[in-house]
C-alpha cells in the first residue's frame, strides 16, 4: 500500500507490478509476456490482476485460485475472472483441484492501476488505508520519518490476498507458463 501511495503522486493510474523478492523466474521473454497481458487487463478493465502459475503436481505449501469465465480472446497468454482465491490445501484437496482443472496456485504477483488498488484499500481496509493517507501526507516533512516508524509499528499486517483479493469483485488471472520457483 506505501509504495502505491508513492507512486499515486507521480501518476494515479499508473500501472504497477508487485512482485515477491524470493521467486526464481526464468524464460524472461515469456514472462515479459504474461505482465504486459496482466496490465492490459489492469489498464483497459480496471481490474486487479494475479499471475496464476499452472500447477504441476498437488502442492500444499501455495494457496490457489480457482478462475472463472475464460476471457483470453484470441490473446497469446490465457486470462480469466478470478471465481476464489483458497488458501493452503491438504494433499487431498489439492489433487482434487488438479483434476478439476481451473486452479493455479498464487504466485504472490499482482498487477494493477495504482487508482484501482488504492479504491479497493478504501473499500476492504479502511483503516490501512487512513493510516497510508496519514502517511502521505507527512511526506517531505522533517516529521515523516517518525510518523512512518509509529504507524508501521500500529498497523495491522494483512497480506493483499486477505484484505483486497479475497473481497474484491475486478480480480483476473493471466496464466503463468513460464519457469517458476517459490524459493
Amino acid at each position: 500500500g506505501l509504495a502505491a501511495m508513492f507512486a499515486e503522486k507521480e501518476n494515479p493510474d499508473g500501472i504497477m507490478v508487485v512482485s515477491p523478492s524470493d521467486h526464481l523466474i526464468e524464460n524472461n521473454e515469456l514472462f515479459n509476456d504474461t505482465v504486459l497481458a496482466a496490465a492490459k487487463i489492469a489498464d483497459e478493465r480496471d481490474g486487479i490482476v494475479t499471475i496464476g502459475i499452472t500447477p504441476n503436481y498437488p502442492a500444499t505449501g501455495y494457496g490457489y485460485v480457482q478462475t472463472a469465465e475464460d476471457i483470453t480472446d484470441g490473446e497469446k497468454i490465457n486470462q480469466f475472472k478470478v471465481e476464489r482465491f483458497v488458501e493452503k490445501p491438504n494433499e487431498e484437496t489439492a489433487t482434487d483441484y488438479l483434476k478439476q482443472g481451473g486452479f493455479y496456485w498464487n504466485s504472490g504477483l499482482f498487477v494493477f492501476k495504482v487508482s484501482v488498488f488504492l479504491k479497493a484499500v478504501e473499500e476492504f481496509a479502511p483503516e490501512l488505508y487512513a493510516d497510508l493517507r496519514k502517511i502521505q501526507a507527512d511526506l517531505g516533512n522533517p516529521s515523516y520519518e517518525q510518523t512512518l516508524d509509529t504507524i508501521y509499528r500500529a498497523v495491522e499486517s494483512i497480506s493483499v490476498d486477505y484484505g483486497i483479493m479475497e473481497h474484491a469483485k475486478n480480480i483476473y488471472l493471466v496464466e503463468g507458463n513460464f519457469d517458476w520457483n517459490d524459493l
